[in-house]
C-alpha cells in the first residue's frame, strides 16, 4: 500500500512546532497560523500533538491550540493554569483566553505582567494583552508603562497602541519613546517621566475608543 503523501501545509506545521530548534523557536518565534492552513483532518492530528505537547509543558503549543479555537484542549489547558508558575501558566491562560473569549483568564495575564519576576515573562504578558481590549487591560498596561525594564514599558505602550486602533510601533512617537527609554546618571528611569509618558499617550486616545472583545463592558 502506497503511504499517504504528507501535504506541504503538514510539514509546515511539523516545522514550525515540533522539529526547529527550541532557540530557534525562541528567537525567531513561530507561526501558530500554520495550523489554519491544515485540512479538517489534518487539524484534527494537529489538535491532538499539540494537547500532546502541552501535557509536557512544551512551550509553544499553545499559540497552536489558540489558533485552533480549540475546545478539546480546554481540559488541559486549565488544569495547566492551576497547577503551573510563571511562563507555562501565563502561555495556557493566554490560550484559555484566546478560545474561551470570556475574561476568566484575563486576570491571570494581569497578574503575571505585575509580579512575574521574570522581565521576559512580563514582556510577553504585556503583548498577550493586546489580543484583549478591555478596560482591565488597559489599566495594567499603563501600569506596565511603569515597569522597570525598559522592554515591559516598550511593549505596554505598543499593545496600548494597538487596542485603540494605532499601528503598534512606538518609536513613531519621539518624546514618548525618549521617556521610555532615557535614564538618570544612576541608571534608572525617574516616575516623573513615567507619569509623563502615560499622559501624553492618553492624550493620543482622547477622541478615540475600542469595542471589549467579551462585549461585558
Amino acid at each position: 500500500m502506497a503511504k499517504k503523501k504528507v501535504s506541504y501545509a503538514w510539514e509546515s506545521f511539523m516545522e514550525n512546532f515540533f522539529e526547529r530548534l527550541s532557540y530557534m523557536q525562541w528567537h525567531d518565534g513561530i507561526n501558530p497560523d500554520v495550523v489554519l492552513g491544515l485540512n479538517e483532518e489534518e487539524q484534527r492530528a494537529a489538535e491532538d500533538l499539540l494537547i500532546e505537547s502541552v501535557e509536557r509543558d512544551d512551550m509553544w503549543p499553545t499559540r497552536g491550540l489558540a489558533a485552533l479555537k480549540s475546545k478539546k484542549a480546554i481540559p488541559v489547558l486549565k488544569k495547566k493554569v492551576e497547577n503551573s508558575q510563571g511562563i507555562i501558566r501565563l502561555r495556557n491562560a493566554f490560550a484559555l483566553e484566546m478560545i474561551q473569549q470570556e475574561g476568566k483568564y484575563l486576570p491571570v495575564i494581569i497578574e503575571e505582567l505585575k509580579n512575574n519576576p521574570s522581565h521576559y515573562d512580563r514582556l510577553e504578558a504585556a503583548m498577550n494583552l493586546r489580543h484583549f481590549p478591555s478596560k482591565q487591560a488597559v489599566q495594567a498596561l499603563y501600569e506596565g508603562m511603569r515597569d522597570e525594564e525598559y522592554l515591559v514599558r516598550y511593549h505596554s505602550s505598543e499593545s496600548l497602541l494597538k487596542i485603540y486602533g494605532l499601528v503598534p510601533d512606538i518609536v513613531q512617537y519621539d518624546e514618548i519613546f525618549s521617556l521610555i527609554v532615557t535614564k538618570t546618571k544612576e541608571g534608572k528611569n525617574t516616575e516623573e517621566e513615567y507619569a509623563k509618558a502615560i499622559k501624553l499617550l492618553k492624550e493620543k486616545f482622547k477622541n478615540k475608543t475600542f469595542e471589549s472583545y467579551t462585549n461585558k463592558e
